[in-house]
């Protein structure tokens, strides 16, 4: 019973939630946070002092499917831009780039996600439109996550790409 309500609860979080105008979104999630922790602790199913490394993994890659999806929903992306990989990097750099671009200035998006969270896939769209609207080129890194990587990577990581 208990994982056809979590079903529910995903399919509405996913999929419904997105699909409402933002004034209603930001009501919506935050009611539905305390709920999602909940089923993140079902989830995970076992107490904190008992959980693996493989076990945080697979919980951080469930977590990060479900964020790409959602992220990639709640904007369209802007077909004004132009988006293109930095190849000359060691981590994954990607360049937005607006028609009539500002000349000397440039944005650079650091996502959130507490550290375990957050790709290209979940906020091309959103840097898509900030983009656009301020008619500058911003550029977007892929950090390293937890649990895969620990504490300082993001942070050492957001050092090299700038």
């Amino acid at each position: 019973m208990i994982n056809i309500l979590l079903k529910i609860l995903e399919k509405f979080t996913l999929d419904y939630i997105p699909s409402l105008p933002i004034s209603l979104r930001t009501q919506l999630y935050k009611n539905i946070l305390p709920i999602r922790k909940l089923k993140d602790k079902v989830l995970l199913n076992k107490p904190k002092s008992q959980q693996t490394y493989q076990d945080r993994v697979d919980f951080a890659r469930t977590a990060r499917i479900g964020y790409d999806y959602t992220g990639s929903r709640l904007n369209k992306y802007n077909e004004n831009v132009q988006l293109e990989k930095v190849r000359t990097s060691e981590m994954d750099i990607y360049k937005f780039t607006p028609k009539n671009a500002v000349e000397d200035t440039f944005g650079i998006y650091f996502h959130g996600g507490g550290y375990y969270n957050g790709s290209i896939t979940a906020y091309k769209n959103i840097i898509s439109q900030f983009c656009f609207e301020l008619e500058i080129p911003f550029y977007y890194f892929e950090y390293s996550l937890t649990p895969e990587f620990i504490f300082p990577a993001a942070h050492e990581d957001a050092k090299k790409s700038s």
